[in-house]
């Protein structure tokens, strides 16, 4: 499996409740053998990252193109992301991506345009 993932673009959507939803989007790896992606989180830059979800998807599977971290609470945060495949290799981090959660329904970096590896 290629190690090439691209995170292209991450839509941040607030919630009316005290903590927020963050929504990402992205490409679709096309991949002949993907199995998905995994999202993972931190309140450090570059390290401390924890995965916090996993979408199975298959090839050209246009549905698992995006994901919700949902409830997180106020803060600063920075996730990555990658892709895996049917062996279970695994890409590298995507390029992080970084916003500030202020907890009241509002969300600092509304949009982030990046590309991964």
């Amino acid at each position: 499996m290629r190690t090439l993932f691209i995170i292209l673009l991450v839509n941040i959507v607030p919630s009316l409740l005290f903590a927020d939803n963050i929504n990402f989007i992205w490409d679709p790896n096309v991949e002949p053998d993907l199995a998905g992606y995994r999202l993972y989180r931190s309140t450090q830059s570059g390290q401390g990252y924890v995965m916090i979800l996993e979408i199975p998807c298959g090839p050209n599977d246009i549905t698992c193109s995006e994901c919700t971290d949902a409830g997180v609470p106020a803060g600063e945060y920075f996730w990555v992301a990658t892709a895996f495949d049917t062996e279970g290799f695994e890409s590298d981090y995507s390029v992080e991506q970084t916003t500030v959660v202020l907890g009241n329904g509002e969300i600092q970096n509304l949009r982030i345009i990046s590309r991964g590896s």
